[in-house]
């Protein structure tokens, strides 16, 4: 054998050969490790000459004899090495295998998968990647094992022409440019230098370069430096003379890069000016390291600043900042301390007491704690005496804008907070200088003060601010105060302050200073457009102009007023500010000086806040005495403050103000109407809703919500945490609160929701299909009259956390919901069931709700998918689902009571009753029938608008109106309505349309216009505007009106259509419409325009009878399954002869070939008795209202043979 085969040849065998010998150090454990394992395979069995086993260019078949047996040797042997170099598991599944190359093209096919999502991956990593803490050598590694991969996935041209070329020379330059931006700053000078290079080096000679520097520059820091720490001034400017050069960094000359202040830190005690300072602020402290740092007798160089001195003068104006201590008597230590004997504390501010022997923050009251974690282990807290308490929860606590506690520890059975020294300091590198009256929390390295804690009855008491106070608000943070305020950043940030001037006027108006800025692009509410600037050229006006500004933003951003009242925010930061105090004027404000008296600041009020104006005019004795507004500044002219007045009363009718302390989010509308309305001034202020958890927190009833949110998720197994796959991209999570209000406008109840960001999901992969079905509007008016005709009682059923029924066939992962603790790296949830957010979640609903009763054995509705029916000889009990709204109505109590336990039993339900509100519909039910409106919704419209203090409307819409689109105008009308502009934001009309449509399902007498104006959304104009804010003024003449369904009629279908030819000016198509009733109640109603022009006004007309028999049809076989008993035919009313005729004329004439379909769709159906057309006038017409603006008399007539009724409106 060993003759025969030399040792080039695949079958050789070396006796370093052996089944034990791990080839490669990577192992193979999925997707995620494939491909460098299979990289490192090839390469060591190309150096063993056995590649080809796994390739399949070395065969048994290419062999005879006994050179057969020895591959059988070299295929086991390579089979084994395999086997090493793989995990556990996978070993298991390939053991039995006896071809190597099958099982090499088995892994292949299993674990080889390359998409776009790893080369996606490896684009961010390779763009991401700085060096950070590393060093230039395990930087560089790591970005180039990213590159190697990357090329292995998408490999490079390797032609030798003009185009592979300088594609090779772009990707080493971009490979050049990735590795030099990634580097620190430090390396700023060398990447300057490499990057000036022509040509530009390459990659590796950039690396060598950078290497060398890193390695001098480490070979320079590990030399000793003498320790130099200087305490007085004697000595000044020794250190510096030092070094002579200039600094890399900054440019600046006389000191080195190591001690510059702009890397290291600034002292506290540095002074920022072109003066010079002593050397104790300028060096830089190198000691020792003591035991237990990097290395013994290593020096460490830090910049570490001295316990701060003060003289006398400065220690008693920082205890002037803080309260003074109470004269109670002298706790005599910790355990004898009660909270009665801490200082009082505000709603805003909590005392924490500074505690050296406690090893962890305690907290003794839930308010301010964030991101609360319960326990799940028991946890206590060991007290001196011998006592343990129980730690309920973990969390964090925000103490000031410096410092935010983390792991503090909350013990509802402690009676005050404590601060623990060791771990504060361990934490914020900080140091804590004790005083007899204070004690100092600073920065260890810059030195900054960070807080000030004061004694109080022997303790050192640190006090937390969470607000800023009214009286803040009322000054709007006109100067440095010292709370927290987030709308000063906002309201004053600039650049560097301007230089001191030393000129002074004796007298007022001596010196004037005189600057403008405008126009602006928002003119105030009183239409002016110039005012202040703040650019830095023209000196004392400037820098009183930027005064007023940072003011005014401050009131604005605080009181949060529209805009265009900025000039009054401006005129009542001048109001303010000319009665504050000024150290230029020795304490004194330009108001006294001016008028030789103090100013009253009992005037003073909160900007933005709510007000009530009398009104000594009243219209009735039942009228409101006074009108809510919204102060807005201090008049020139009147004794009392000014507001914006409502539209109905000017200013000057208004004698009194009764001011609220709040300041109110947004400027209400409220007019005398208003509170004929229903509404009150108390309904000003409404109930938070949180945008965060971290605000959600703060409120027990948003707490509560949160928590049977998660006990709902739990209960019914949503999820199971686990590590997140190799390859699967988690969607994220949010929490949404909502607060449901009764029919009547108060709260049902608070209701947080944990919701999927479905929006993240990628069809085919975490979802197929979306589709649910709904019921239909039409299907809800048709059941309620049956149920007020045969008095059939009506439920009305609401399902817990419906979308969380659904089970998931798809593999969906989830980030863990904000305030959970991840059990290990990379943890996920696992969704099991659906969640709220999922594109499919409503589907897997539907289906989980739509199998259970067809398991029970209901019957689904061929017309409505989501309607079901359960029939017993002649019992009934029919099922109505609107995603997680059930109406359930019957004539059988016992088939109600059983379809209700089923849905118990299946899932959890809520009971509510009977039927009052449903789908934004008020239900109400009396011995005439049942009611339904959408007063509610009305008002609500008619407050956001801003028509509670219009007069109302007596139509819709304006008779003989024609709106045009911006094109037909420029082509047809040839500027004759130029003043008729597009809309700067089409938003406001986009948003009063949709939400008239939806207002359609209960007042069909606004239909054609709304369905009008619906066509113009793209594009609306000033008029568009005009005739839609008509129609609210038209709803708000009868809010509550609504449709009544009869309970004295019958079963018999009537229908009414028409049609207004050629009604469009634009397109010149008709317009259709049609209404259908059952007994006396309309069911069904619509108004649309025509897809195709009609040629006559009898062809329009017979198009319009086509769709009202397709809709009859409809309800035909919906009113079937309900097992309806009615007569037939059923009527058609129409109002044109020549369309009657065409119906019924059997020949087919010129001038309606081209309707052939319509014509033989109505005809089969006038044939088979199912409809008969009858004729009716123009007057009697009903569907006329679908179809035209009409006259009001015609309006008013043709409502009420609609069968609308408004019970809240008092009979004329």
């Amino acid at each position: 054998m060993a003759q025969t085969i030399d040792s080039s040849h695949p079958l050789f065998l070396h006796p370093s050969d052996t089944p034990g010998v791990h080839l490669v150090s990577q192992q193979l454990t999925g997707v995620e490790t494939y491909n460098l394992w299979s990289r490192s395979m090839r390469i060591a069995l190309l150096a063993k000459n056995k590649l080809g086993f796994v390739d399949g260019t070395c065969r048994r078949d290419d062999y005879e004899g006994l050179l057969q047996t020895q591959w059988e040797r070299c295929n086991a042997l390579v089979l084994s090495w395999i086997l090493n170099s793989v995990s556990q598991d996978l070993s298991a599944g390939i053991v039995f295998a006896s071809n190597v190359e099958a099982v090499w093209r088995d892994l292949r096919e299993r674990f080889d998968k390359i998409d776009g999502s790893r080369i996606f991956f490896l684009h961010r990593s390779i763009a991401s990647l700085v060096q950070g803490d590393l060093s230039v050598s395990a930087y560089f590694t790591r970005l180039k094992l990213l590159w190697d991969e990357y090329t292995a996935l998408v490999p490079f041209s390797t032609c030798d022409c003009e185009a592979a070329q300088q594609n090779t020379f772009h990707v080493a330059q971009q490979r050049l440019f990735q590795f030099l931006m990634g580097l620190n700053e430090t390396y700023s000078a060398i990447r300057s230098q490499l990057l000036l290079m022509k040509p530009l080096p390459t990659v590796n000679q950039a690396y060598s370069m950078i290497v060398q520097e890193e390695l001098h520059r480490t070979q320079l820091s590990a030399s000793p430096i003498e320790a130099s720490v200087m305490f007085t001034t004697a000595s000044k400017g020794n250190d510096r003379r030092r070094f002579s050069g200039t600094c890399d960094y900054c440019k600046v000359r006389g000191h080195s890069r190591d001690r510059c202040y702009r890397l290291i830190g600034f002292p506290a005690d540095f002074k920022f000016n072109k003066k010079k300072v002593p050397q104790a602020a300028m060096a830089v402290t190198s000691v020792p390291a003591v035991n237990g740092g990097p290395e013994n007798g290593s020096i460490v160089s830090t910049t570490i600043s001295a316990v701060p001195s003060f003289t006398s003068e400065q220690y008693h104006q920082i205890l002037n900042l803080l309260s003074k201590s109470s004269n109670l008597d002298s706790s005599a230590n910790l355990a004898g301390t009660v909270a009665c004997n801490l200082p009082a504390s505000s709603n805003s501010s909590a005392h924490w007491i500074i505690d050296t022997g406690a090893t962890d923050h305690i907290l003794s009251v839930f308010k301010g704690f964030q991101f609360p974690v319960s326990c799940s282990s028991h946890r206590f807290v060991h007290l001196p005496n011998g006592h343990t308490e129980t730690v309920t929860h973990i969390g964090s606590y925000r103490l000031n804008s410096e410092i935010v506690l983390s792991n503090v520890l909350f013990v509802p059975n402690f009676s005050h907070n404590l601060l623990s020294v060791s771990r504060l300091v361990k934490d914020h590198g900080c140091i804590l200088s004790f005083h007899p009256d204070i004690c100092i929390l600073q920065d260890l390295y810059s030195g900054m003060i960070k807080g000030i804690c004061r004694r109080f009855n022997g303790l050192y008491i640190f006090e937390s601010k969470g607000a800023t106070g009214l009286f803040s608000n009322s000054l709007a943070s006109t100067g440095n105060s010292v709370h927290t305020c987030n709308v000063c950043p906002l309201a004053k940030q600039t650049r560097l302050s301007f230089p001191l001037s030393c000129t002074r006027s004796s007298i007022p108006f001596e010196l004037i200073h005189i600057d403008l800025w405008g126009p602006y692009r928002i003119s105030t509410h009183s239409g002016h457009s110039s005012y202040v600037q703040t650019p830095q050229q023209n000196g004392v006006a400037e820098r009183k102009h930027r005064h007023l500004l940072e003011v005014a933003r401050a009131l604005r951003f605080q009181s949060k007023v529209p805009i265009k009242f900025w000039g009054e925010c401006v005129l009542t930061s001048c109001f303010i500010i000319n009665r504050l105090p000024s150290s230029v004027l020795q304490w004194k404000t330009p108001y006294e000086l001016l008028y030789h008296k103090a100013p009253d600041m009992n005037i003073l009020k909160v900007f933005g806040c709510l007000c009530y104006a009398t009104d000594p005019k009243p219209t009735d004795k039942f009228s409101p005495r006074a009108l809510p507004s919204v102060f807005m500044g201090y008049s020139s002219t009147k004794k009392d403050s000014f507001f914006p007045s409502t539209p109905s009363v000017p200013d000057s009718d208004f004698l009194n103000l009764s001011f609220g302390q709040q300041p109110v989010s947004a400027i209400p509308i409220i007019s005398p109407s208003s509170v004929e309305l229903g509404q009150s001034s108390q309904q000003l202020e409404t109930p938070m809703v949180p945008v965060a958890p971290v605000l959600a927190i703060q409120h027990p009833e948003w707490v509560q919500a949160m928590k049977d949110e998660i006990l709902a998720l739990e209960t019914n197994k949503t999820w199971s945490v686990a590590s997140l796959p190799y390859g699967k991209v988690p969607i994220g999570c949010k929490w949404v609160y909502r607060i449901k209000y009764n029919a009547a406008g108060t709260i049902e109840r608070y209701k947080a929701r944990l919701v999927a960001k479905g929006y993240s999901q990628r069809e085919g992969v975490d979802y197929v299909d979306t589709f649910s079905p709904v019921v239909k509007l039409v299907t809800v008016r048709f059941l309620l009259a049956i149920a007020s005709i045969f008095d059939w009682p009506l439920f009305q059923l609401d399902v817990y956390n419906a979308f969380l029924q659904g089970d998931l066939s798809e593999e969906v992962y989830m980030e863990l919901p904000p305030g959970f603790c991840s059990q290990g790296e990379n943890m996920v949830c696992r969704l099991q069931k659906s969640l709220y957010g999922l594109k499919q979640a409503s589907r897997q609903w539907n289906l989980k709700l739509t199998e259970a009763l067809l398991g029970a054995g209901y019957e689904q509705s061929k017309f409505d998918y989501s309607l079901f029916t359960m029939r017993k000889g002649k019992k009934i009990v029919v099922l109505l689902i609107y995603v997680d709204d059930l109406l359930i109505t019957g004539n059988d109590s016992c088939l109600i009571n059983d379809l209700k336990n089923l849905l118990n039993k299946r899932f959890k339900m809520k009971d509510l009753g009977e039927l009052k509100y449903f789908l934004g519909f008020e239900i109400m039910r009396s011995k005439e029938g049942i009611l339904i409106n959408q007063r509610k919704y009305a008002l609500e419209l008619i407050e956001e608008s801003g028509m509670s203090g219009s007069k109302p409307a007596r139509t819709p819409f304006e008779k003989n109106v024609r709106l045009t689109t911006l094109k037909y105008d420029e082509l047809c009308t040839k500027g004759s309505n130029e003043d008729d502009k597009l809309l700067v934001d089409k938003s406001v009309y986009q948003r009063l349309v949709g939400r008239l449509i939806y207002l359609t399902h209960t007042r069909p007498d606004i239909t054609f216009a709304v369905h009008y104006l619906s066509q113009f959304m793209q594009q609306p104009k000033e008029s568009h505007l005009h005739s839609a804010l008509r129609i609210v003024r038209y709803i708000k003449g009868n809010p509550g009106q609504g449709i009544l369904m009869d309970s004295n009629g019958n079963c018999e279908i009537r229908a009414y259509c028409d049609s207004d030819w050629a009604a469009c000016p634009v397109s010149r198509r008709s317009v259709s419409g049609f209404c259908i009733k059952l007994g006396n109640s309309l069911i069904s109603w619509k108004s649309k325009k025509q897809n195709v022009v009609a040629r006559s006004s009898a062809e329009a007309e017979y198009r319009s009878m086509a769709v009202t028999t397709a809709e009859l049809t409809w309800l035909n076989g919906l009113a079937n399954e309900l097992g309806l008993e009615r007569k037939c035919p059923v009527k058609l009313y129409c109002d044109n002869k020549a369309a009657l005729q065409i119906a019924a004329n059997p020949v087919y004439h010129e001038r309606t070939k081209h309707i052939e379909i319509d014509c033989h769709f109505i005809r089969e159906k006038i044939q088979e008795g199912f409809i008969k057309t009858e004729f009716v006038s123009s007057s009697e017409q009903l569907a006329d209202i679908f179809t035209k603006a009409l006259g009001v008399q015609q309006h008013e007539y043709l409502v009420s043979k609609l069968g609308m009724k408004n019970i809240f409106h008092p009979p004329t």
